[in-house]
């Protein structure tokens, strides 16, 4: 989950997908965020982190744990740490296939998806994981700030796999589809947005309406799917982009 924005939801949509996937395969999170905040709505303790991976300190099956959903996993980001920040400014730019050996492990492990929670960055770091990808799915408000953010990600998605075409097939690292978040059917201004959004035939949205209880999951440690009273509309957009991601 990536868009050149922070405070989008990226997290909270990337923990949601990854429970919902859960529900019919052996699914990991990958929390690559410096914030860590995948990480701290799953799971309260860890011995290792994403960080231990990426600078030899641990094998990757050390730092996956299982939470409390059956078959999600995670592979958490501490943030009261520096390891993951360090990592990124010092060593990244010169391991472009890193994660490309993480998920092979991953995949050797027998889990069938594997999601990712990106930063608002485009640097090294970012690059390193969307080389690993098979698709990037932004997730964006619907305000201007956010629209802009998508473009400019789009740009420099689209520069990115220029320079790495000879490591990029047509098919990896590509934007098929969007999640519109927090949408308010009261707001002209949602509204606006999302029919230009929607008049983009390139790529296929899905629409998640304002809901409180991604804030509650936060404190529950849960994914808003196991909250009582969450919308219908939230559910059957998590479902929905799931079903098609599959």
């Amino acid at each position: 989950m990536a868009l050149a924005k922070g405070g989008v939801g990226k997290s909270s949509i990337s923990l949601s997908l990854a429970a919902e996937l859960a529900k019919k395969h052996k699914t990991v999170l990958i929390d690559g965020d410096v914030q860590g905040n995948s990480s701290s709505t799953l799971v309260s303790e860890t011995k290792f982190e994403l960080a231990d991976i990426l600078n030899g300190k641990c094998y990757v099956e050390d730092a996956v744990v299982k939470t409390e959903i059956p078959n999600l996993f995670v592979i958490p980001t501490v943030a009261t740490e520096n390891n993951l920040r360090i990592y990124k400014a010092q060593k990244a730019s010169d391991e472009p296939e890193v994660f490309m050996d993480i998920t092979d492990e991953l995949a050797k492990l027998g889990f069938e998806y594997v999601i990712i929670d990106t930063s608002p960055a485009f640097d090294a770091f970012e690059g390193n994981i969307f080389l690993a990808t098979d698709e990037v799915i932004p997730v964006m408000l619907l305000d201007p700030y956010s629209f802009d953010g998508l473009t400019m990600f789009k740009k420099n998605l689209e520069e990115f796999r220029t320079k790495h075409k000879r490591q990029l097939s047509d098919s990896k690292a590509v934007i098929k589809r969007i999640v519109l978040n927090n949408y308010d059917s009261r707001l002209a201004l949602s509204r606006n947005i999302l029919e230009v959004m929607q008049k983009q035939s390139e790529y296929k949205t899905y629409l998640i309406p304002t809901e409180q209880n991604f804030k509650r999951s936060v404190n529950q440690k849960t994914p808003v799917q196991y909250i009582a009273g969450t919308k219908a509309q939230v559910l059957k957009g998590l479902e929905e982009l799931a079903g098609d991601v599959e």
